[in-house]
Parts: C-alpha cells; sequence; structure tokens
C-alpha cells in the first residue's frame, strides 16, 4: 500500500466532523515530522496543533514503553496499552466517549525522552531531529 493510500485510508477511517479535522493534524504532523527527520541533527521546528472543543485528548506515546504518565494527561489500561504495543502507535485519540481506536504511527516521531503526554486544546511543540528519530515536546517558553 503506498503512502498516499495509506494517509487516504486513514483519512476514511475518521471521516465525519471533529474526527476528520484531527485527522487532518495529525497527517500534517506527520508531514513535518518527515521534514525534520531529513532535515541535520539537532535542527528543529514548531508545530502547533489545535483540538476542536471537547473533541478529547491526542496523546503522543512512546510504543515501546506506553507507561502511564497522568501528570501529563496520559493513562492507560491493559487494552489501550496492547493497541499502542500491537500496532506501534504513537499517536493515540482519546475521545470524550471513551473510544481510542484511531492510534497511528507516525515513523521517526517519539516522545522527547519517552515522557509520554496528551494534549486538550492549542499546544505549540518542537520538533527536533535526535538522529535515529524526531522527538516531540511541548515548547516551554
Amino acid at each position: 500500500m503506498s503512502e498516499n493510500s495509506v494517509k487516504a485510508y486513514f483519512l476514511a477511517i475518521v471521516k465525519r466532523g471533529t474526527e476528520h479535522v484531527v485527522a487532518e493534524k495529525i497527517l500534517k504532523l506527520e508531514d513535518a515530522t518527515d521534514e525534520v527527520y531529513n532535515m541535520a541533527f539537532e535542527s528543529s521546528k514548531r508545530f502547533t496543533i489545535s483540538l476542536p472543543s471537547g473533541s478529547g485528548k491526542l496523546c503522543f506515546v512512546d510504543y515501546q514503553n506506553p507507561s502511564s504518565n497522568p501528570d501529563k494527561g496520559w493513562e492507560t489500561n491493559e487494552i489501550l496499552t496492547k493497541m499502542v504495543t500491537s500496532y506501534k502507535n504513537n499517536v493515540v485519540m482519546l475521545y470524550p466517549d471513551g473510544r481510542y481506536k484511531d492510534g497511528k504511527e507516525i515513523q521517526h516521531l517519539s516522545p522527547y525522552r519517552g515522557d509520554n503526554f496528551c494534549i486538550e486544546s492549542t499546544a505549540e511543540f518542537l520538533l527536533r531531529n535526535e538522529g535515529k528519530y524526531v522527538s516531540i515536546t511541548i515548547r516551554q517558553d
């Protein structure tokens, strides 16, 4: 399956309303991650995501260690952990109604130092080329 087919399939899965808006933002993040990955070591880029009000949480997870980090909004359970590790989902949308079926693997992306976290509104991130991967952190100015 080509990269464009995967993107089209992902958009089709979340084809309505808020879910579609979030899916588009995730795909733009994927493009930005690819861009930073192909830049020089320690290069970085800012990236902003604005979630629609009441849409839930967008979480960034180290799929090799998806342990809970309640201080930063990421709380997992056995089923969610299995989904994340089995499908290598490093981006997970947790909807207010309890659904979390829309995980996605963005190649080369990982939370900085495996520090899993979620956002619920607007956040500006720093994507940084760490050599073998691109780290994502919430910008702290």
